[in-house]
Order: C-alpha cells, then structure tokens, then sequence
C-alpha cells in the first residue's frame, strides 16, 4: 500500500528499504538539521570561539530523540555536543538536567521540548541559561505554534521549513478561507488568513489531484493500482504550491528549502533571517538577538583568572571574561 503523509518529518522515514511506498509533503529534519549545522558554522566564523560548542535538551518522545540523535550523527567534526540531556513529558523538575547543561559551560543549546515552552524557558532562565551570551535553539514546531509574546524567548533560532511570500495558489486560498463556513471548517471562515500549519495539507491535496491526473490520462482509474504505480506517479509530481516548489526525490522525500527563524517579541512571530537553498544560506536580514540588537552574541566565554598586568605591574583578576587568553 502506498502512504503519503501530509507531515511526517522524522528522519528515519527516508530509509526507502524500511518504508519503500512512504512519500511525504514536508521535508524531513535531517534538512533542518543541516540547515542548524550551517548556521553555527556559519555564526562561528563570523564571531569566533563558542559558536560550535552545542548541549541538547530534549523532552523524551521518538520525534524529539530522532531530532536530537540524527543532529549527533551530522555534528562532528567541527561540532562538538558537550552535553545532552532528557527528561521525561510528565517530569516537573528538569533543575538537574539544567545545572548539567549550565555545568558543561555551553551557550548554544538546543532545546527539544514537547511541553509549553514559555515555562521551559522560564526554568532555564532561573538557571542563569537566558541572556546575552546564549543562543537558543528550538523545533519548527515551537516556531509556527501561536503563543503569548514572551520576551525570555526574543532572539531565539528555529530552522523552518521555507514558504515563500507569494505563490500561485495562495490568492484562492487565502480567499476561500476567509470566506468559508466556520461551522463546517472550523478555525476558517472569521475573516483572518489561514496560518503555515495549513500550507502542507493543501499541497498534499494538490499532489494527489495532480496524480489522479496522471492516473486517468494513463487510464488506470477505476482498477488497482499497484504501491509502485502509486510511487512512481506522486514521486513525478511537480507544481508551484503554498510551500514553495513540490517536487520529490526517488525514495519520496519532499525536496525543499529551509529558513532560519528568529522569535521577535514585538511581531510575536518567528522571522526569516536567511534561507537554505541547495546547501547555500542566503542572507534575508539580521537576527535580532536576545540583546534586542542586530550585534552577533560574543559565546566564548571562559572563566574568570588571574593576570600580570605590564602596565600596572601587579597581578589582576579577569572577571568579566573581556580578555581573550588561548585555549
């Protein structure tokens, strides 16, 4: 039997051996994941020492351990995770899991958390994990979910699936959805435009119109189809939709670009900073980080130590980690 899924981004779904008549509309999180791996390389050239030194945070569910395990497995060399870190859904206190993130004296962290994140990081910012010098990170699914502007989240990185501004179907659409019967489609239908999390169903639907298509011109309706007619016929799909170019590789997976998102308070929204395009990062405006600046948050920050200083012949102390020894 053939599967298309409208979302299904875990990344072991593109093992076609595994799951040979499984395609999907969104792209899987190893294209999220190497879009993340650009940007700290990416950050780490333009501000130094820090930028690759990573810790993972993660709620325990399969979606959120494929995401962290497949980000291991692409990391090294040049990244290094110096602390991962789980806890359960139902688990209250993370005050452990927290001081070993703050122990590993780590400023990039990767949270992924299936639990409201605004208390999330709430916790973590009793910590001492929120400020200027670190950079946060989170799951596409944090980015696109509505929630109450929370300024302990402003600057914080998302990669998300990229949706262009304009496409050929969105004027219908958006139309249609303004416009319908709330009653029969709830959520649509008050005057306000669909969000993202509708754009993959509708694709999805484009898809299979468009392989119907196909099946009726090969004149193949109205009897069985084999999975790897079904296969063949999705997988040549091609179209302008809500989610920018559809089109699929041979074992199903949605080839797509990816957008690097930062939370702004004041919009309440995640923002597009830059867009992965075939391994390129093309640069969309400037991440406002959590110092409410455009300036790229300094992360090598060590401990405080003792100094000679040549100018006033006396030993000093360094504790505010300004003065940059080699490591």
């Amino acid at each position: 039997m053939a599967v298309f899924s409208t979302f299904a981004p875990t990344s072991r779904l593109s093992d076609e051996i595994l799951y040979p008549t499984f395609s999907r509309i969104s792209t899987p999180t190893s294209e999220q994941l190497k879009t993340i791996r650009a940007i700290l390389l990416h950050y780490e050239s333009l501000a130094g020492h820090g930028w690759t030194n990573v810790a993972i945070i993660s709620s325990i569910n399969e979606y959120n351990l494929n995401y962290a395990n497949s980000f291991i497995e692409i990391a090294a060399p040049e990244i290094s995770i110096r602390s991962y870190q789980q806890f359960l859904l139902e688990q209250e206190d993370i005050s452990i899991e927290l001081n070993e993130i703050k122990r590993s004296d780590t400023h990039v962290i990767l949270a992924l958390v299936s639990v409201d994140y605004s208390l999330f990081i709430a916790k973590a910012d009793e910590h001492g994990l929120v400020g200027e010098n670190y950079v946060w990170f989170t799951t596409a699914t944090i980015a696109v979910t509505p929630r109450a502007a929370d300024p302990l989240m402003r600057g914080t990185l998302s990669a998300v699936n990229y949706f262009p501004s304009t496409s050929h179907y969105q004027e219908c659409f958006f139309e249609a959805w303004r416009t319908a019967d709330p009653e029969r489609y709830p959520y649509a239908g008050v005057g306000l435009n669909p969000t993202t999390l509708t754009y993959f169903p509708f694709d999805a639907v484009v898809t299979i119109a468009k392989a119907f298509d196909m099946l009726d011109k090969l004149e193949l309706l109205g009897q069985r189809i084999s999975p790897e007619v079904w296969n063949a016929v999705i997988r040549s799909v091609s179209f302008e939709g809500l989610t920018g170019d559809v089109s699929y590789l041979p074992n199903g997976d949605r080839i797509g670009a990816q957008s690097l998102r930062y939370y702004d308070v004041e919009a309440n929204l995640f923002l597009t900073a830059m867009i992965r395009e075939q391994g390129e990062l093309i640069h969309v405006q400037d991440v406002v980080w959590f110092s409410n600046t455009t300036n790229i948050p300094d992360l090598d920050i060590r401990p405080p130590f003792n100094y000679w200083s040549c100018e006033d012949k006396e030993m000093q102390t360094d504790a505010t980690n300004c003065i940059k020894l080699p490591l």
